[in-house]
């Protein structure tokens, strides 16, 4: 009876684990042409770094999906759309860091104790396992309320783009 009751459970709860997953749509209703990442650093150390994802897409079949969220690296990040003539690229950023926090350094045990322990940026539950070059876009359909996810592969790194720090006055 106990035997059953375990078995009865560990299905119940297999089940249930796979309805939480997102599904990835294999074909999506448009085609990616170019996707690439750009990292982004500041010319001073509090100025922080991060990176612009860009994505670019159909035009005829992306014009009726809406855009949701971009997956990537370690980070859900709002997306926006930018059309350009016939070009039609979606577009995700982020920031990091600015800078470090303040650390009280002391040979006193008790002055440190506001320290705060250094974090990741990271989402807690990052809901897909993805390589560094690869990234799932979310967008619904205009018939439905339903979000559909896509993977993304096969994204560019180009050269970091700069910005030099203004000179202290």
């Amino acid at each position: 009876m106990r035997l059953t009751y375990i078995i009865f459970l560990a299905i119940i709860m297999g089940v249930s684990g796979c309805s939480s997953q997102k599904n990835l749509v294999q074909e999506p209703p448009f085609g990616v042409s170019n996707a690439y990442c750009t990292p982004i650093i500041g010319g001073r150390e509090e100025s922080g770094m991060g990176f612009n994802l860009e994505i670019t897409i159909d035009k005829e079949s992306a014009q009726s999906l809406t855009f949701n969220e971009v997956y990537f690296r370690g980070q859900v990040l709002a997306s926006g759309v930018k059309v350009d003539g016939d070009t039609y690229t979606i577009t995700s950023s982020y920031q990091g860091i600015q800078g470090k926090p303040d650390i009280v350094m002391s040979s006193d045990p008790y002055e440190e104790v506001g320290n705060q322990p250094p974090t990741l940026n990271k989402v807690k539950d990052f809901p897909f396992s993805l390589e560094p070059d690869e990234a799932v876009l979310s967008y619904v359909l205009p018939e439905s309320e339903t979000v559909y996810y896509t993977k993304i592969s096969d994204i560019i790194d180009k050269p970091a783009r700069v910005y030099p720090s203004k000179p202290a006055q």
